[in-house]
C-alpha cells in the first residue's frame, strides 16, 4: 500500500478509514491483512486473478450467507498456535493446553473444510486444506470427536496404574485422618470439624487438654474460639509419602505422554503450517467480499496502460456515512479522465474535494484488489497516487503553502511513469495571481505526461490557458439562483447544491456561486450588493497569470 500512495495520501483519501472496515477474524486473516500490498504497473495478470477472486468469494456468500456465517463463526474460534507447532518440531513437550488447543484447531480445521464444501465456489488450490487426521487421531483416540483434551488414561495403561494407586493411597491417608480425627474428639468429647479441625471456645475448660494432645496442633483464636488442627500421625505420615511419591512418578508418566503426543504433533507440523497459511488467506478474502457486498462494489475493469480512469456512479463509503448520520444523500460522482491534466471546478461546499477523494479511493481500492464502489470503474493502473489536500494548513512549523509546496515535490519528480494527482486547490496559500500561475505550470508541465492529474480550483480560465479539459460540479441549482423566499442556511445550501460533475465545453464561463451562497448564508446584504457592483467593474477584464 505504501508503495503506491504518497505522503499523507491514504489518510487524505480516507482509505485507511475504508481499509480498517476489513475485518478478519483469526489471528491468520489479521496477519494476511498486515502483509497486503497494492498491485503496480506490470502485475495486471496478477491483479486481474485477485479481483476473480474477491469477486468469486462474494457470490459464494451470496449465495448462501447461513454457511457464510458459519465459516467466519468458525474462523474466529481460531487460535495462533505456530509456536506451539514450531516447538514440538524441536522436540519439546507441549503442556496440556497446547495440546487442548491443536486438537480444537483440527477439529475447525474439519469443520470449515465441510462448510466450504457446501458452498458453489471452486475453491482456489492455495486456499484447500491438507488433512490432518493424524493430529485428531493422536489426540483423541477414541475418536469422541469432543474439543476438550486432557491427558488421560487411555493414553497409557502405566499412567491408568500410578492414578489407581493414587487413588487408593489417598483414600488411605483420608480414613487414617478420620479415625485420628475422631479418635482425639472422643477424648476431648467433641466433634471434629471439616478435615479434622478441632474448635473449642476460648474460656472452655478442654482447652487445656487440647493443648496437651499430641495429635493436635493449634492454629488461630478468633471470635472468642480457639482453632486446633490434627497433626499428621505416623499412618498418615506413611500415607502422604506414598502419596507424593505417586504423584512425582504420575507427573513424569504425563510428561512422557505428552512427549509422545508433541512427537505427533510434530510430524503434522508442515500440514498444520499449511492450514493455518492458507485459513489466513481464505480470512482475508472473505473480509474483503463482505466489504465489497456491505459497500455495494463493483469488480473494476482493468485497461490498457494509457487509457486513464472512467467512473460512473462512484461512491466514497466514509462519507456517505457520515451524510447519512445528518440525514443526507451521497451524489455518486461520474467522470472520465485520460492521461494528462485536468481542471475541476465549482463552488465551495459544491463537491470539489469529495470528488477528488472519492477519485483517488476508487484507484486505490482497485489497485489493492478490492471491488469499488460504484456502477462502473475502469482504468489503467497507476504507479503512485498523490492527495494534495487542505491538511496541511494544520502542519506545525510550515506555512500551509510551504507544505504544499514540499508535499508536491515527489510526485512532479517522477513525470516518467504513470501517476494519479490529485491536487485540492493547490497554492491557495499564496497570493492569487502567483498561485494562478503555478496552478497554470503544474497543470502544462502534466498535460502531455503518463500521468492523470485532476486539479480542483477557483482559478478561472485555467483549462483555456493551458488547453486542458475542464470539469465542473453543477453547483446550485438554476431554481436557488433564481431565488427562493425564505431560503437560508447552511442545511437548505446542502440540499439544493448539484453535486454532479459536468464536461465544460471550451470558452464556456464557470457559474459564479460565491455570491449567491453568501447571500442565502446571511452576509450583511450591503456588503453582498458592493461585491456584485465591484464585480460587474472588473467582468472582462479576464485574468493574467
Amino acid at each position: 500500500m505504501k508503495e503506491l500512495l504518497l505522503a499523507s495520501t491514504a489518510a487524505g483519501l480516507g482509505l485507511d478509514k475504508i481499509w480498517a472496515m476489513i475485518e478478519p477474524a483469526s489471528p491468520f486473516g489479521r496477519e494476511e491483512k498486515g502483509r497486503a500490498r497494492a498491485y503496480l504497473p506490470g502485475e495486471e495478470a496478477a491483479l486481474e486473478e485477485e479481483l476473480g477472486r474477491v469477486e468469486a468469494a462474494r457470490r459464494a456468500g451470496d449465495d448462501s450467507p447461513p454457511v457464510m456465517r458459519a465459516l467466519v463463526g468458525r474462523l474466529g474460534r481460531l487460535r495462533d498456535l505456530r509456536g506451539s507447532v514450531a516447538a514440538a518440531v524441536r522436540g519439546a513437550a507441549l503442556e496440556v493446553v497446547e495440546l487442548y488447543e491443536l486438537k480444537r484447531f483440527a477439529l475447525i480445521s474439519r469443520e470449515i473444510e465441510e462448510l466450504l464444501g457446501r458452498l458453489s465456489w471452486p475453491l482456489p488450490p492455495d486456499l484447500r486444506l491438507e488433512a490432518v487426521d493424524g493430529v485428531l487421531r493422536a489426540l483423541d483416540p477414541q475418536g469422541t470427536g469432543s474439543p476438550g483434551f486432557h491427558v488421560g488414561d487411555q493414553f497409557s495403561t502405566s499412567l491408568a496404574r500410578l492414578r489407581r494407586r493414587k487413588r487408593a493411597a489417598e483414600r488411605s491417608l483420608e480414613e487414617g485422618r478420620r479415625e485420628q480425627a475422631f479418635a482425639v474428639a472422643g477424648r476431648l468429647g467433641v466433634k471434629p470439624g471439616p478435615g479434622g479441625e478441632v474448635v473449642l471456645p476460648a474460656g472452655d475448660r478442654r482447652v487445656l487438654l487440647a493443648r496437651e494432645e499430641s495429635d493436635l496442633l493449634p492454629v488461630r483464636e478468633a471470635g472468642g474460639f480457639l482453632y486446633f488442627r490434627l497433626r499428621p500421625g505416623a499412618r498418615a505420615r506413611e500415607a502422604e509419602a506414598i502419596l507424593a511419591h505417586l504423584k512425582e512418578q504420575e507427573r513424569r508418566e504425563e510428561a512422557r505422554v505428552r512427549g509422545k503426543l508433541s512427537r505427533a504433533v510434530a510430524r503434522w507440523a508442515p500440514a498444520l503450517s499449511h492450514n493455518m497459511a492458507a485459513l489466513g488467506r481464505l480470512d482475508f478474502l472473505l473480509a474483503r467480499a463482505r466489504l465489497a457486498r456491505e459497500t455495494a462494489a463493483v469488480r473494476p475493469v482493468i485497461l490498457p496502460p494509457g487509457s486513464g480512469v472512467v467512473l460512473r456512479e462512484a461512491r466514497h463509503p466514509g462519507v456517505e456515512q457520515d451524510l447519512g448520520r445528518s440525514g443526507r444523500r451521497f451524489t455518486p460522482v461520474s467522470l472520465e479522465l485520460r492521461p494528462g491534466a485536468a481542471v475541476l471546478t465549482g463552488p465551495n461546499m459544491g463537491g470539489k474535494t469529495v470528488a477528488l477523494r472519492t477519485l483517488g479511493l476508487a484507484v486505490a481500492m482497485a489497485q489493492l484488489g478490492l471491488p469499488v464502489p460504484a456502477g462502473h470503474m475502469a482504468w489503467s493502473p497507476v504507479a503512485f497516487i498523490f492527495y494534495g489536500g487542505q491538511e496541511e494548513e494544520n502542519r506545525p512549523g510550515l506555512s500551509a503553502f510551504a507544505a504544499e509546496v514540499t508535499r508536491v515535490r515527489e510526485p512532479l519528480g517522477r513525470l516518467d511513469e504513470a501517476g494519479l494527482l490529485l491536487l485540492d486547490e493547490f497554492a491557495r496559500g499564496t497570493n492569487p495571481r502567483e498561485g494562478r500561475a503555478l496552478c497554470a505550470a503544474i497543470l502544462g508541465r502534466l498535460a502531455r505526461g503518463p500521468s492523470v492529474c485532476l486539479l480542483a480550483t477557483h482559478h478561472s480560465g485555467l483549462a483555456e490557458l493551458v488547453g486542458t479539459a475542464h470539469w465542473q460540479t453543477r453547483g446550485l441549482r438554476g431554481d436557488v439562483l433564481a431565488g427562493e423566499d425564505g431560503a437560508e442556511g447552511v442545511d437548505w445550501l446542502y440540499e439544493h447544491m448539484d453535486y454532479r460533475l459536468e464536461r465544460v465545453a471550451p470558452g464556456k464561463e464557470a457559474p459564479r456561486d460565491a455570491l449567491v451562497v453568501a447571500r442565502l448564508l446571511g452576509l450583511d446584504e450591503g456588503v453582498v450588493e458592493l461585491a456584485e457592483r465591484y464585480l460587474g467593474e472588473t467582468a472582462g477584464e479576464g485574468e493574467r497569470p
